[in-house]
């Protein structure tokens, strides 16, 4: 957990300062340009990386990577449709969220 909050954290604030290039880097990159390619390969060396210490490879590592990119881009794509109306604090319903997700890998981790 003391890896996996922190990178999605840091995800989530560089879509929330840099809405444009975090647009951009939704779609998968092709293989006609290598530099995006070892960029997105990198972040997906490090969610894998720590997804490892959840006892999580192969395929379901992979399919938690999904996993965290749909909760920060369902949650991006609400706030930014003006989804959350309420007064309440829209980085502690995140944060909240997360967490949930992080107990769930935990308790799927230790299946395996």
């Amino acid at each position: 957990d003391d890896a996996l909050i922190p990178v999605v954290d840091a995800l989530w604030r560089f879509a929330c300062e840099h809405p444009g290039l975090y647009a951009a880097s939704v779609p998968a990159p092709g293989d006609d340009d290598p530099e995006l390619q070892r960029a997105a390969d990198q972040l997906l060396g490090v969610l894998l990386d720590v997804l490892a210490g959840y006892g999580l490879s192969g395929d379901d590592a992979l399919h938690a990577v999904r996993a965290v990119r749909a909760i920060l881009h369902g949650f991006l794509s609400l706030d930014a449709a003006g989804g959350f109306g309420m007064p309440l604090d829209v980085e502690e319903s995140f944060r909240r969220l997360v967490a949930s997700f992080v107990r769930g890998l935990g308790e799927h981790g230790t299946e395996r």
